[in-house]
């Protein structure tokens, strides 16, 4: 049996690899083909094109991927030409994910979707285009169900996968060393364009924080990207393989907005939100997405738990005044700690992957 697995981002190749595990466990003879990156890799997923190639955000900067994601969709439809495989499991990446697969449906293979795009957040009408293409949708948040449902789309629940993952690749990584001072952790995010906006402020917030208190700072970094590639201090450690064991060790970090916050409110380490994109995709972004939230954790919680800093109010002065104060507010900290809890007991109990595979299996 054969079978795709597509995934755009650092986030969905690692939930892509889990599931891959899984449901080779499930089939023995199961061979699985498609887009990602180590993860998938690792478990023993044949990459036909690098998720590296083809992530960004922003309506505009996504110009510059073109023929990158030109090729990797050429490349995955060849495949399917060639070896016609029984189901496919498409992740996230709606823009790219979408076209493949109204080629796929075409083809008569069944599709399972597995991370829902956000349409709770914008361009709600996707889930129209869902209800027509896929064989089901398998859910990692809780409130998403009952939207599927009420739109007539099949849906199943099954939980966080980084419930799951986050514990048990701690549970392998070597604790990270420190010294007595404050630890500050900088994730800039995973994608090239992320990092080169985000970056300069976070070490600008670093600098500024230095000068009224202890601390040291460390990057938290996307194993795939060349920190050679960026002004980094010599100074300032680089940590790309026990990143969960890096942020675990943090007093504080400045998160971009994406599936990393999730992993450090699972960590249970304070942190704020930060986000920039380029002026005319904010821009465009403010006609065409009207949320209350951009982090993902406020999104489960409703309510602004972990502070947010997006475009204009992403500024060192700002970032260095709110590590400031949480570090040195031990209450601010133990009740940011105590509803990011809340927010981890919300996700499900482990085995997502298993629930996944499970209900993929059900309907093969």
């Amino acid at each position: 049996m054969k079978a795709l697995i597509v995934a755009g981002e650092a986030s969905g190749d690692i939930y892509g690899g889990g599931l891959a595990l899984v449901l080779q466990e499930r089939i023995p003879d199961l061979r699985i083909s498609g887009m990602g990156g180590d993860h998938m890799l690792q478990s023993n997923v044949e990459i036909l094109s690098h998720y590296g190639s083809v992530a960004v955000v922003g309506v505009f900067e996504v110009f510059s991927k073109l023929a990158n994601l030109r090729r990797a969709y050429n490349q995955l439809t060849r495949w399917v030409d060639e070896n016609s495989p029984e189901f496919a499991v498409l992740i996230d990446f709606p823009d790219f994910n979408f076209r493949l697969a109204r080629f796929l449906k075409k083809k008569g293979i069944k599709i399972f979707y597995f991370i829902s795009p956000q349409i709770w957040a914008w361009r709600k009408n996707r889930i129209h285009f869902l209800r027509n293409h896929i064989e089901l949708m398998l859910s990692i948040l809780p409130f998403e169900k009952s939207i599927y449902d009420h739109a007539g789309v099949p849906s199943v629940y099954v939980g966080h996968p980084l419930v799951e993952i986050v514990q048990t690749e701690l549970r392998t990584q070597k604790p990270v060393t420190r010294g007595n001072r404050c630890m500050i952790g900088l994730m800039p995010g995973s994608r090239d364009t992320e990092v080169r906006r985000h970056l300069p402020v976070l070490l600008g917030a670093a600098g500024l924080l230095r000068q009224k208190m202890d601390i040291d700072p460390v990057l938290i970094w996307a194993p795939f990207l060349n920190e050679k590639d960026y002004e980094i201090p010599k100074a300032i450690p680089v940590i790309k393989t026990e990143r969960y064991a890096a942020m675990q060790a943090c007093d504080f970090l400045f998160v971009a907005s994406g599936t990393s916050t999730l992993e450090v409110a699972i960590l249970g380490v304070p942190f704020v939100i930060v986000y920039r994109v380029g002026r005319l995709s904010w821009q465009l972004g403010r006609v065409l997405v009207r949320v209350p939230y951009y982090g993902l954790v406020n999104w489960i919680a409703g309510k602004e738990v972990v502070p947010e800093f997006i475009q204009d109010r992403m500024t060192p002065q700002l970032l260095a005044k709110e590590a400031q104060a949480y570090l040195q507010e031990e209450a601010r900290r133990a009740r940011l700690k105590e509803q990011l809890n809340s927010i981890v007991d919300s996700l499900g109990p482990p085995g997502a992957m298993d629930r996944a595979a499970d209900a993929i299996l059900e309907r093969l």
